[in-house]
């Protein structure tokens, strides 16, 4: 096996990412592993006088890793991984963790929490190893055991300031999901104290209060916002959600016929919901498709996406934003989708808007399999 040069190793690297962003997953695969098994190759002999080889070999298994994880190939994944953590010695702890928490996913849960704690136990103080723990119990649904982990990080005043906050985000997660609404809203109010970038949750906030229910107080939050796009929504879909659709309507139509904003700009996500519900789907696809094609995606916005493709009649690419939110809801802490008979399916609060907008009677049955279990015999 030939020695690459250190071009070649960049240029080998975005052929693989090239085809992944291709979606040839396979091939992608193919490609980061003929990478691998070269870097690694040359490393037998070398590894002391190439850093930047070593450097490469991190980040092409690394990408690896996250492509076979994508793919649901656990086993592979859990393979290079162990691997990775016998040739790359000088990050063995944190692919350790990596490795461990990949278990959890991959069917290996027991193994992995095992490990996780036994990370956790050779050194107390590492956090980051610590919040692995706690978003690996919440994707198990071991709310109560995750729970206690999260509370001690929040409140570790010498946590390193990201692990803190992932610690925060996680534990009004928790909340969230468990409908525990006051404690959410109180551990963002820390949150927030604790870093004003917490503050651009609001609308995540404003969401989660309508579908609990607190319909006063989805209204109140929804006036926080300084975007009269943002407080017309969020006031909207209290109004809609609670029954009143043409009252939501009334306020919705301004925003909707006022013109779309920028891709990027605020409220992208919010003007195209307001206009799928009022059957402008067009209007929602015009905002969303670019954000899209440029990778800035969200599960939600890609729930929206496929909405709005399917009430303007194109299947195929319905079906791919609603396979990509399944996906990311399924790898999500806490795990957001729903377990069913013969797999899973999106998460609540989607599968009421699916309910609630206008999608043609022959479409729905093209779609029902990512909104509500099969029926019986099906």
């Amino acid at each position: 096996m030939r020695t690459l040069g250190v071009e070649e190793y960049g240029a080998a690297l975005e052929q693989a990412r090239g085809l992944y962003r291709g979606g040839d997953t396979a091939l992608s695969v193919d490609a980061y592993l003929r990478l691998i098994d070269v870097l690694a190759s040359e490393a037998d002999g070398q590894s002391d006088r190439d850093e930047e080889r070593a450097e490469v070999l991190a980040t092409a298994s690394e990408e690896t890793v996250d492509v076979l994880r994508w793919a649901g190939d656990y086993q592979k994944a859990i393979a290079l991984s162990e691997r990775m953590v016998a040739r790359l010695p000088d990050r063995e702890r944190a692919l350790r963790i990596g490795l461990a928490d990949l278990k959890v996913e991959g069917g290996q849960a027991k193994e992995g929490l095992r490990e996780l704690a036994e990370l956790i136990l050779e050194e107390p103080e590492d956090r980051y190893a610590r919040n692995v723990e706690a978003s690996a119990l919440l994707w198990l649904g071991e709310y109560e055991e995750a729970h206690p982990r999260l509370l001690a990080l929040c409140q570790d005043d010498a946590a390193p300031e990201e692990e803190r906050a992932e610690a925060y985000r996680h534990l009004i997660s928790l909340y969230e999901v468990r409908g525990q609404v006051n404690e959410a809203l109180e551990a963002w109010g820390e949150a927030c104290r604790f870093d004003e970038g917490f503050r651009a949750m609001l609308p995540e906030i404003c969401r989660m209060l309508v579908y609990r229910r607190h319909w006063d107080k989805a209204a109140l939050y929804a006036e926080r916002h300084e975007s009269m796009l943002l407080k017309r929504f969020y006031g909207g879909l209290a109004m809609a959600r609670e029954g009143q659709r043409d009252a939501a309507f009334d306020v919705w139509r301004p925003i909707v016929t006022m013109g779309s904003p920028k891709p990027g700009d605020e409220g992208c996500d919010e003007y195209a919901e307001a206009a799928l519900w009022m059957t402008q789907g067009r209007l929602a696809l015009d905002v969303l498709v670019p954000l899209i094609e440029a990778g800035d995606v969200s599960r939600r916005r890609l729930v929206i996406a496929g909405l709005a493709w399917g009430q303007t009649r194109v299947i195929n690419r319905a079906k791919d934003c609603l396979a990509i939110a399944l996906r990311m809801e399924d790898l999500e802490r806490p795990r957001r989708s729903r377990p069913v008979e013969g797999g899973r399916i999106l998460d609540a609060d989607s599968r009421i808007t699916y309910g609630s907008v206008i999608i043609d009677s022959d479409v729905r049955p093209l779609l029902d399999g990512f909104f509500m279990p099969k029926p019986t015999g099906a």
